[in-house]
């Protein structure tokens, strides 16, 4: 039987998001890359990375104060299926920990210990595909982690707007 995961570390984060898009940096890897990542993001679907670096793909184009919980996890916690979009990609974090950023002046850190892990990043509470409207965007977003134990990521989930639907891979 299988030991059951356990919660590390948790951070409450929030970050200014614009551009329906923010960054997860590891702290380590090449620079320059989220141009590339931003391109292979929009032709994959809402979310590409290199291992040091991770660009998701927000419904929403803006969230001056989006909420980020980063949990850390000592194994891949249980699922959760109440979530409207989740990627996961491998995330090498460097001595500096997390950093989450988002186009113009959006950054957060999270103190995460150096390794290797599996992240998965989860987004709820949608509203609409590109601007959010006249409403604030009631968005939130998790970011869990765990060592990377070699399993593949598992296939990605988008939001299926009402009325919408989900947009094309470009």
């Amino acid at each position: 039987m299988t030991e059951p995961s356990r919660l590390l570390a948790e951070h409450h984060l929030e970050l200014e998001l614009d551009y329906g898009q923010f960054i997860l940096h590891g702290g380590e890897g090449e620079e320059d890359v989220e141009l590339a990542l931003l391109d292979a993001a929009h032709a994959n679907r809402p979310s590409a990375g290199d291992g040091h670096t991770v660009v998701v793909l927000s419904p929403h184009q803006n969230n001056f104060e989006m909420p980020i919980h980063v949990q850390v996890w000592d194994q891949r916690p249980a699922d959760e299926d109440d979530w409207q979009q989740v990627s996961e990609a491998r995330l090498h974090i460097g001595e500096h920990g997390l950093n989450i950023s988002s186009p113009v002046d959006g950054w957060a850190d999270a103190p995460v210990p150096p390794g290797d892990y599996l992240a998965e990043i989860a987004g709820t509470g949608f509203v609409n595909y590109g601007w959010p409207g006249d409403t604030t965007p009631a968005d939130r977003w998790r970011i869990r982690l765990w060592p990377d134990d070699g399993t593949a990521p598992r296939p990605a989930r988008q939001w299926d707007m009402p009325g919408y639907g989900v947009p094309a891979n470009s």
